[in-house]
């Protein structure tokens, strides 16, 4: 994620010791671990999580806690870092134990899995090694596919989505300067690697910063789209999601707009939100805000045809000393994960949410309405961002009552009038389901 480019700052795990002593071989799973869960696979609502890698320690005690909090929480789709320095920490020493707690506990709870392989070996020697990516060889490319290889051979009866790097656009995780030609010979690696030992796989492009359309079609110029089946992006506003252009009508913001037109260059693939946040860190969001925007973003992003998924970065606040770095989270970094605002306003969104489809929307005037339906049930997301609250008549409604509900989840029964019910729209959006 570019924390720069977006006001932001980076925290990596580089460094971090791997959490439990490594295994002389890539023995495979057990024939009972669970598998994928197919009646998930088209879920949209997921989060960044990193179990394997970023509880460590006596946080290890902690991965059955969110495993279930993430579960309660209707996320269905955890994006899990297969970091190589920490599989592999020496060579042909692998250190499964913790991705296989993590991979095992999210299946049984039937949450799904984007493997991230990244990023270089702990031997290849140079400064920062792991992401040091100055002279790709052939050398380090072979290491790299027998990597590919026995990690997805492992998981490949519960793993069906693997995303290639993070942020191979950015000099902090391709180092010093990013070079597409170079990662689409990694990419084509990766794809055959894959190819080898589990066809059926789909494969993510590494989540560009931003909407980075000057990388993406260098991509494409070098011949890489014929190497993954799905773009991603990581997006970090660093406003309000639902901003406008002044006197554009086009889109109800410039996230939509932003979104809209990157896939209007590239319409040939898919698109995963790989990551999006606020962070509630000093002199930024507050939690409410944050629990605010994650529901705008949300509904605006689920509403675009070519968005099937968006993770939320992150589940838990981070613990590196940075303010601003450590506050994204779904929860909070206490050893009961105790839910943050933002955590209530997930919950109740997929919730509400899971399962329906978008079906219209109409905005001006700092008022957002979005129609949804599914399950027998029609949900209209209503919010403002107006500073005081708006009055907005709401139409097409069939009954004589509906029921409204807030971003936190509680509810009350409203009266509907002649096809029509008037509601109070805030910056905090409520839901109206009849």
């Amino acid at each position: 994620m570019n924390r720069l480019v977006f006001m932001l700052l980076v925290a990596t795990l580089a460094g971090c010791k791997p959490p439990d002593a490594p295994s002389p071989n890539p023995n495979p799973n057990p024939p009972d671990s669970p598998t994928f869960a197919s009646e998930y696979e088209s879920w949209p609502f997921g989060a960044t999580t990193c179990l394997a890698t970023r509880y460590q320690g006596s946080d290890t005690a902690l991965i059955g806690t969110a495993i279930a909090k993430m579960a309660d929480a209707g996320i269905r789709w955890q994006r899990e870092s297969f970091e190589w320095t920490v599989l592999e920490p020496k060579k042909n020493q692998f250190n499964w134990s913790p991705f296989d707690k993590a991979v095992n506990g999210e299946l049984k709870a039937k949450i799904n899995v984007l493997g991230m392989l990244c990023y270089g070996a702990s031997w290849w020697g140079a400064a920062n090694n792991h992401k040091d990516m100055s002279s790709l060889t052939d050398t380090m490319l072979a290491e790299w596919s027998s990597y590919v290889e026995t990690v997805v051979g492992r998981y490949k009866n519960q793993i069906h989505y693997w995303e290639i790097w993070s942020e191979e656009d950015f000099s902090m995780f391709w180092h010093p300067t990013p070079n597409a030609n170079d990662y689409v010979r990694l990419l084509r690696a990766s794809y055959e690697a894959i190819m080898s030992v589990a066809p059926e796989s789909h494969i993510l492009m590494g989540g560009v910063v931003g909407t980075d359309t000057s990388f993406v079609s260098q991509v494409y110029a070098a011949g890489g789209s014929s190497y993954f089946d799905i773009l991603a992006v990581d997006l970090y506003p660093g406003v309000a999601p639902d901003i406008t252009v002044r006197g554009d009508t086009t889109y109800p913001s410039m996230l939509v707009g932003q979104i809209a037109g990157f896939h209007d260059l590239f319409p040939d693939k898919p698109l995963w939100i790989t990551e999006i946040g606020w962070t509630t860190g000093v002199s930024y969001v507050s939690e409410s805000q944050q629990a605010d925007y994650l529901v705008r973003a949300y509904v605006q992003l689920l509403a675009l045809p070519e968005v099937q998924k968006v993770f939320w970065y992150d589940f838990r606040d981070d613990g590196t000393g940075d303010p601003y770095e450590d506050n994204f989270g779904l929860v909070h970094r206490d050893r009961a994960l105790s839910s943050k605002e933002d955590y209530d306003a997930y919950q109740t969104l997929t919730g509400i949410l899971g399962g329906a489809t978008f079906e219209s929307n109409s905005f001006g005037n700092g008022i957002f309405e979005y129609r949804f339906s599914g399950n027998q049930k029609t949900i209209d997301a209503i919010w403002t961002t107006a500073n005081t609250p708006q009055t907005v008549t709401v139409g097409n409604i069939a009954g004589s009552s509906a029921t409204l509900t807030t971003l936190t989840g509680s509810s009350q029964t409203v009266t509907v009038q002649n096809g029509q019910c008037t509601v109070t729209a805030s910056q905090s959006p409520v839901y109206l389901v009849h």
